[in-house]
């Protein structure tokens, strides 16, 4: 018999913890807080890199203020550098 990875994905309301015989013998995991972990094992076995993970949610919200102060100061100093003459004697 061949050795085969398995994992069962709970969604939609059905826990890992609840899961009937004899899927609860098995290594299970729960999509919405488990993701992560099911890329990291698909990526182990296929030998493949496996990507960061996302930034948790309202990382971005909390963030966008201090990036767009320094998309600002970005833009500042494209205008600064564009300005200045180039030309060489």
């Amino acid at each position: 018999m061949h050795s085969v990875p398995l994992i069962c994905a709970c969604y939609a309301g059905q826990k890992k913890g609840k899961l009937p015989k004899p899927y609860s013998n098995l290594q299970a995991l729960d999509l919405e807080k488990d993701a992560y972990y099911l890329v990291q094992s698909v990526g182990g076995w296929i030998g493949a890199p496996v990507p960061l993970p996302l930034p948790k949610a309202g990382l971005f919200e909390k963030l966008a203020p201090e990036l767009a102060q320094r998309q600002k100061l970005y833009d500042r100093l494209q205008k600064v550098i564009q300005s200045l003459s180039w030309d060489v004697v």
